[in-house]
């Protein structure tokens, strides 16, 4: 049970695993949208990043809800020296505000898609068609879905920059808890 429960200095390795796989997916589907606008419209290169954008976003989807769900029930190891009550108030919106948006980005992105009558799939399988088709609201979701994304962009830098700066200016045990165990 090592690896679902954390201690007092370090979080568990099922809790850093969907930390940082989140994370990397979360690049991953960055990647995929950034690196898809290099190729002509209507080319297979284009198409597939487009995809990788899609099933990265699905699957951060996934993982954002059992993160919330090991949070909800799982042990947070302290901070120490502990954080100042302003501090830990920064620290729950970042985290809220991070958790909100791999909530809303990819049910922004699906129902986009969904408008603009383009066919979803996840990992092969057919997904339930939730919005019809309309071309103003597909426009519409698409720039709320860029804009939220543009939004997490920032808050994934700054919350990798707050961990860097508690590690290398604070000198607490922030970044170390979601580290491998020594």
């Amino acid at each position: 049970m090592e690896h679902l429960e954390s201690t007092s200095s370090s979080y568990s390795t099922y809790a850093r695993m969907l930390h940082w796989g989140a994370a990397t997916v979360l690049v991953i589907g960055l990647l995929g949208v950034e690196l898809h606008e290099l190729f002509p419209r209507g080319t297979e290169m284009r198409a597939a990043f487009k995809a990788v954008h899609f099933q990265a976003g699905m699957l951060v989807f996934i993982l954002v809800w059992l993160r919330m769900a090991r949070t909800a029930f799982g042990r947070t190891p302290p901070i120490f020296p502990p954080l100042t009550f302003m501090q830990d108030l920064a620290a729950k919106a970042m985290r809220l505000a991070l958790y909100l948006g791999m909530v809303a980005l990819p049910i922004l992105g699906v129902f986009d898609m969904q408008a603009a009558d383009k066919p979803l799939t996840f990992l092969g399988m057919a997904l339930p068609v939730l919005v019809a088709p309309n071309k103003e609201l597909a426009h519409a979701l698409l720039e709320w879905h860029e804009t939220l994304g543009n939004l997490m962009i920032v808050l994934i830098l700054g919350h990798a920059a707050s961990a860097y700066w508690h590690h290398i200016f604070m000198h607490d045990n922030t970044l170390r808890r979601m580290l491998p165990r020594k």
